[in-house]
């Protein structure tokens, strides 16, 4: 996991006599939110986190004693979610917009992680592909459960005018993935550790893409690969201390660029795969508005 770098400016404004926090990251809408000002709050008790098991972000798995970090599996986390017994979760946005589609009952915090994702091909022959619109009628391997490599790749090509046909994406565990990665003129989905095991494995195997630099030069931003939801029963009794938590957690204490983030890449799937997030995403699934 690649976490973000932290990136603030501060800029004062002495008739209003508020202070504005940005980001200064190649993101398009770096002030799109303001967090509370005023000292952060000390926790007042412990604070239960939800992890995904497969999601390894080691940084929240230590965190200090006021945190009881709990790996779940995925599904249990949403079923929390849903039924709102939890106080932090941490979700890819993609699960996190369509269960609030759903049910509602959270809010979006912050940004926690960035996706790294890569394309690599089979056979690969220099001169190939030229752009990622190349790929399309192959058939794309992915490994089940990453959700997020499919729906970015497919936000990515409707943004320039092409579509994955219906059952073009295959997913299998790990062990099959790497088999299917040997197969002539296959292409392969997965993180950048994933697609490293296929190249090492595959010798005729190369990167084609970078989804995240493409994702740059489509959208200007990054991809939060997860983000922080927060109960709103959480908030209502506790929501002065979220500052505190996001300072303990990201690299996003001093700046709005987190939420900024999970905005920005809401937006672009509204506005070129919006059935990933089960449709628009209302104002109110943000924390800080």
């Amino acid at each position: 996991m690649k976490h973000l770098k932290k990136c603030a400016a501060f800029a004062t404004a002495m008739l209003m006599c508020v202070s504005v926090l940005t980001s200064c990251g190649s993101d398009e809408e770096s002030s799109l939110t303001s967090e509370p000002s005023g000292d952060k709050a000390a926790l007042s008790g412990e604070v239960e986190m939800l992890i995904p098991e497969e999601s390894n972000i080691a940084e929240l798995s230590e965190l200090p004693g006021d945190y009881e970090v709990k790996k779940q599996d995925s599904e249990k986390i949403s079923e929390a979610v849903k039924e709102g017994n939890f106080d932090l979760a941490v979700m890819t946005p993609i699960e996190a917009a369509s269960l609030y589609n759903e049910d509602g009952g959270f809010k979006a915090v912050t940004a926690v992680s960035t996706g790294n994702w890569q394309l690599a091909k089979n056979n690969y022959m220099d001169g190939q592909f030229g752009q990622l619109t190349d790929i399309s009628g192959y058939i794309i391997y992915g490994i089940e459960g990453d959700t997020m490599a499919e729906e970015a790749l497919r936000a990515l090509l409707a943004a320039n005018n092409r579509t994955l046909y219906s059952g073009q994406v295959r997913t299998s565990d790990e062990e099959t993935f790497l088999a299917q990665a040997g197969y002539y003129n296959a292409i392969s989905l997965a993180t950048t550790d994933e697609i490293k095991k296929v190249t090492d494995e595959n010798k005729e195997a190369k990167v084609i893409f970078d989804l995240a630099s493409l994702w740059q030069e489509n959208f200007k931003s990054d991809i939060p690969a997860y983000i922080i939801v927060a109960s709103d029963s959480f908030i209502k009794e506790r929501g002065d201390e979220l500052a505190t938590v996001i300072a303990d957690t990201t690299d996003y204490d001093d700046s709005n660029r987190g939420i900024s983030l999970v905005k920005k890449f809401i937006k672009v799937m509204e506005k070129h795969n919006v059935n990933a997030i089960g449709g628009e995403v209302a104002e109110g699934f943000y924390f800080y508005q």
